[in-house]
């Protein structure tokens, strides 16, 4: 278990908000949905807060120690939260859980260590007993945790298109280019015809990185979409809008 705090965030970490919320002990299927939330928090939310002298991020006791997680260009960035100097890491959700997970306590001292003593049999049954209730009611919680993070992930279903003129002229309606803004850290996406896309973030000092993909035309929940090969679901608005991992994309050309 690890105790969180969300920080200029709402609880679920799915925007941003001024003001703190401490949250009871996390298990580390529900630590690594809020770590999600936070990686794919809207660009201009973040910034909207941070106009505020507040940066959103989450605070996490582990057993060695305090740590917050700050996000970045949906990057993830692990923090000593009492060494100010050690530099961050950039790590996934599930890596940063993992690794708060590896890390054991420290040993105790001598003088801490715990007193032996001798117990009869029937009382060491009782407390065999207890620990065995204890472990298969853990284990009954681990493989819902799992079974809840796999249903959280899972992408949505989409029916592909098959009819050859509805797809060339849905392709033709909805291709071009489609900015969230244009400073760096905003993105782009490119709807070519020919069934090619390209994933465009824009970095500091005119730079930028391109990422190439192809998609098909499909509906998931009756709704119209790209289904890229890599990158996920892009979905349609209206044709002058996409929404890519809860980011707006307003059509440029």
């Amino acid at each position: 278990m690890f105790k969180v705090t969300v920080n200029h965030l709402t609880p679920d970490a799915l925007a941003a908000q001024p003001g703190t919320h401490e949250l009871a002990d996390c298990d580390a299927a529900t630590l690594q949905i809020l770590l999600e939330n936070l990686r794919t928090l809207p660009a201009a939310d973040a910034a909207a807060v941070a106009d505020h002298n507040a940066e959103p991020e989450i605070i996490i006791t582990a057993p060695a120690g305090k740590f917050l997680v700050r996000t970045g260009q949906r990057k993830l960035f692990l923090y000593n939260a009492r060494d100010s100097n050690e530099p961050y890491t950039e790590l996934t959700a599930a890596a940063i859980v993992q690794q708060l997970s590896d890390i054991a306590p420290p040993a105790a001292s001598p003088v801490d260590e715990p007193m032996v003593v001798t117990q009869t049999k029937s009382t060491n049954r009782g407390a065999g007993i207890a620990i065995l209730c204890v472990g298969l009611l853990l284990n009954g919680y681990t493989l819902y945790s799992v079974f809840y993070t796999e249903r959280v992930n899972r992408p949505p279903p989409v029916t592909l298109l098959t009819e050859a003129a509805e797809i060339q002229k849905l392709t033709g309606t909805f291709a071009g280019t489609f900015k969230t803004g244009d400073e760096p850290g905003d993105r782009a996406i490119v709807i070519a015809t020919d069934g090619t896309v390209r994933f465009i973030e824009f970095l500091p000092r005119e730079r930028r990185a391109d990422t190439p993909d192809t998609y098909q035309i499909g509906r998931y929940n009756g709704k119209l979409c790209f289904a890229t090969k890599a990158n996920g679901v892009i979905d349609v608005s209206n044709p002058d809008t996409l929404v890519y991992y809860r980011d707006l994309y307003r059509r440029v050309k």
